[in-house]
């Protein structure tokens, strides 16, 4: 068979593999038989984003098995496409929120808007060229010692704070949450060191192609500081998602690593949140659970990316654009309260409280609507030609042969999965998660590997 056809052959598979799944998941969710909304132009456009959204999907698809790319269009059909429809449809809204047609249509043109100019952005990064090195490196076994023995204190720790009976759950496992700088450590920065710590001694294993004792001992410390039902749901994707990735490495560029991540998203995703209470509460049934989850959790604030769009403008609307200052915030994340009084709050938060909206203020807001409390549809505009331009770039790195050694290698599986979570936001506590990730990710590959003197190679598109 020619190259062209098995391109096209398993665009084919992805496209009925998927479908297949949305049929299902729609069904699942309208089969409660609740009232129904059909505006003729707020499902059209509805329908217009959604096909967009479906076409570049499978596009993204056929180029790679995974990328930011991907993870764009992905979320893009469910938390602006699908979900949105489905809770329009079943007149199905949280957050006390009642929106117009007006309001729909609206945001729907805003999404249109800031996705057209997200591929555009893609495309200048694809079209531009980007200076490489070739890196060789030999992983340092002393370093890895200490690595382990870091991990090991990071463990004990984590046991001695929560409780070992409380481990489980990530209501119970938690460091707090208050937001405050030793929770954002200990969440955020110390239990990325246990995962980086597994992620270097696999690299090591690969090299001497053999499994040791102390890889074992590793995850298994890993898994104890990391429990994945103990971890937020952004933490459990990124870190077991993007582990899963480097374990089958060989295998990145197979199909079957897209369906995987697709299934853990659009099933696991709103499966896994049972967990946050199943463990302090009376569920008789787990599987009945999770069951449940899925069904209600495409209706529920889980999927709430388009209504908080929606409730962002009304704040908009009421107190005007921060012209920065929401933007300014998320800059200087690290910035401590206590010395920066005025420091901004997420901007989910910061448009509830304003608006009393709803007396739970811990909300999300989509990266569409950071653009748009700022500077309004150029903040859309020039927020989507910088997202597209970024991932295009970084896409484009990891993907070529030269990049496959260097510490983006070890930090892009797990930052794909991660930004997700930045798309549905909000992005002042996304990106100083993302940023804790990326920086000890960073260090530790810095800290446990020998460089040899990089070979520098121009990269244009092919």
């Amino acid at each position: 068979m020619s190259e062209n056809y098995q391109m096209t052959k398993r665009s084919f598979v992805s496209t009925y593999i998927i479908t297949v799944l949305l049929i299902v998941i729609g069904y699942l969710i309208l089969q409660g038989g609740q009232t129904r909304q059909n505006h003729t132009v707020v499902v059209l456009t509805f329908i217009i984003n959604i096909l967009l959204f479906f076409l570049l999907l499978i596009h993204a698809i056929r180029k790679n098995s995974y990328s930011l790319n991907m993870m764009f269009w992905l979320f893009s059909f469910f938390f602006f496409g699908l979900a949105p429809l489905l809770q329009y449809h079943s007149a199905i809204y949280n957050w006390n929120l009642s929106p117009q047609s007006s309001e729909i249509i609206k945001t729907n043109l805003y999404i249109l808007i800031f996705s057209v100019c997200y591929f555009l952005g893609y495309v200048v990064g694809e079209k531009t060229r980007i200076r490489t090195k070739t890196i060789e490196y030999k992983t340092k076994k002393s370093r890895l010692d200490i690595l382990l023995l870091i991990s090991f204190l990071i463990t004990v720790f984590v046991i001695w704070k929560v409780g070992f009976k409380n481990l489980l759950s990530s209501r119970t496992s938690s460091f707090g949450e208050s937001g405050t700088s030793m929770d954002l450590i200990m969440n955020h920065v110390l239990r990325n060191i246990p995962l980086f710590t597994v992620v270097m001694h696999i690299l090591y294993c690969r090299e001497k192609k053999r499994i040791n004792i102390k890889t074992i001992i590793a995850f298994i410390l890993f898994l104890v500081s990391c429990f994945p039902t103990s971890l937020s749901r952004n933490m459990m994707a990124s870190f077991y998602g993007g582990l899963f990735i480097i374990l089958f490495e060989k295998y990145r560029k197979k199909r079957w690593i897209t369906y995987a991540i697709i299934f853990g998203l659009v099933l696991v995703f709103p499966a896994i949140n049972v967990f946050r209470t199943f463990f302090e509460s009376s569920h008789s049934n787990i599987l009945d659970s999770m069951i449940s989850s899925i069904k209600g959790a495409y209706t529920e604030a889980h999927y709430d990316a388009h209504q908080m769009f929606i409730s962002i403008q009304q704040y908009v609307s009421k107190f005007g654009f921060g012209y920065g200052k929401q933007l300014l915030g998320v800059l200087l994340f690290f910035v401590p309260r206590n010395i920066w009084s005025g420091k901004p709050y997420g901007t989910g938060q910061t448009a509830f409280t304003a608006l009393a909206q709803h007396e739970f203020t811990n909300v999300s807001a989509p990266l569409v609507s950071e653009g748009y409390v700022n500077f309004g549809i150029i903040g859309i505009i020039i927020v989507g030609l910088l997202a597209g331009f970024i991932t295009s770039r970084l896409d484009k790195r990891y993907w070529s042969n030269e990049t496959k050694r260097d510490a983006l290698h070890i930090i892009y599986p797990f930052v794909v999965l991660k930004f997700f979570f930045m798309l549905r936001g909000d992005l002042l506590s996304s990106w100083a998660y993302t940023c804790a990730q990326i920086v000890v990710g960073y260090f530790i590959f810095v800290f446990s590997t020998k460089k040899s003197k990089p070979n520098k190679t121009l990269l244009s598109e092919e």
